[in-house]
């Protein structure tokens, strides 16, 4: 009958739903993690640049000692 027909719809629609939201929110996730690791591999490079830059100034330092 007709709740039948109603309840197949719902059934269907919350499963469409649902389909839609665990793709957004993994699509969501990847993007997190791909820019914590992004943000992650800059502050390496950032560090590393500080040491070099560090260790250029330690030099020009003791030169004009």
């Amino acid at each position: 009958g007709i709740f039948q027909q109603i309840n197949s719809g719902l059934l269907d629609y919350r499963d469409t739903v649902g389909d839609s939201v665990d793709t957004f929110l993994g699509k969501y996730t990847e993007a997190l993690t791909n820019t914590a690791q992004a943000l992650s591999g800059a502050a390496v490079k950032q560090e590393e640049i500080l040491e070099e830059l560090t260790e250029q100034l330690s030099r020009l330092q003791g030169t004009k000692v």
